[in-house]
């Protein structure tokens, strides 16, 4: 009876050991956010669309696992700090998303011109 109750308290000390060291924390959770973000950031100029909707599925399992294990559990501190990263990353999304609608504004410029320019001619 006695060993039965050693091997238990064994298996459940080496499964918190296993689960609790792989990132169920609130502090390995902003360690990965920032890793996610910081990487996001020096890689993003050559994002593709696809890219960018990967990106978008992990940042949305950040704030979901932010919304639903940790978001009780953080200090004022870190509750900015998250708050700032995913800011930030929301930051470099739109900096995407405002290039494609520059490159597509130049384009509709260049449209007009062309257009001014065969109105301007004397052929018609």
């Amino acid at each position: 009876m006695r060993s039965a109750k050693y091997l238990m308290v064994a298996i459940i000390l080496v499964i918190n050991g296993i689960y609790g060291c792989s990132g169920n924390t609130k502090e390995a959770y902003i360690d990965d956010l920032k890793s996610f973000v910081g990487s996001v950031s020096s890689t993003c100029k050559n994002y593709t669309e696809q890219e960018w909707k990967k990106a978008d599925i992990k940042v949305n399992q950040f704030i979901q696992t932010k919304d639903t294990k940790f978001n009780l559990e953080f200090t004022e501190a870190e509750r900015s700090e998250v708050n700032q990263l995913l800011g930030k990353y929301t930051a470099l999304r739109l900096k995407f998303e405002m290039g494609k609608i520059k490159g597509e504004f130049n384009d509709a410029i260049d449209q007009v011109k062309g257009i001014v320019t065969e109105l301007k001619s004397d052929s018609v």
